[in-house]
């Protein structure tokens, strides 16, 4: 009887500690897993948002690959052709946050290809080893000299907010 009375007792106290150990709000709320391991996957994204709209459909046939030392790709079509970023992904110091740095090619118009620099700070909202969200802030950068359609600036920022799945 004294066993199962210090059983208990040792619940009561230990459940509340795990419980407060969450790291991201959307769970879990324990893993056995590292932060790494779970990030490195071949993700096709379930949700998609930009600056509050729903661009999902855009995105359905897009497929990020994170490894676990760090090594990024990102697969998407623009007007009908596949275009591949390739970059790097790195944990801020509490591995809540994610910072993509990442290129990609542009046809400017008239036969000119040009580099798209990517950087994005994303704060994990879940983290399962086959599901993962985050939100936060996108930034792409154009060489000097050129500028996004329809603007006069070469920076493009925008807010995202997006549910992957692993493929």
């Amino acid at each position: 009887m004294k066993k199962i009375l210090a059983l208990l007792l040792v619940a009561a106290f230990a459940i509340p500690t795990f419980q407060s150990c969450k790291k991201y709000e959307n769970g879990p709320s324990i893993s056995f897993r590292s932060k790494a391991s779970r990030v490195a996957n071949d993700w096709a994204i379930s949700s998609y948002m930009e600056d509050g709209v729903d661009k999902t459909n855009i995105h359905v046939s897009d497929v990020m690959t994170l490894t676990k030392d760090g090594g990024a790709t990102y697969k998407f079509t623009d007007n009908g052709a596949t275009i591949t970023m390739t970059g790097n992904w790195v944990f801020d110091t509490k591995k809540e946050n994610i910072t993509f740095t990442s290129t990609y090619p542009r046809n400017n118009g008239g036969g000119t290809t040009i580099t798209v620099t990517v950087v994005e700070t994303m704060k994990i909202t879940k983290l399962f080893e086959k599901e993962m969200w985050w939100e936060g802030s996108v930034t792409q950068t154009l060489p000097t000299g050129f500028s996004w359609p329809g603007t006069t600036s070469s920076v493009w920022s925008y807010t995202a907010a997006t549910k992957f799945k692993s493929k």
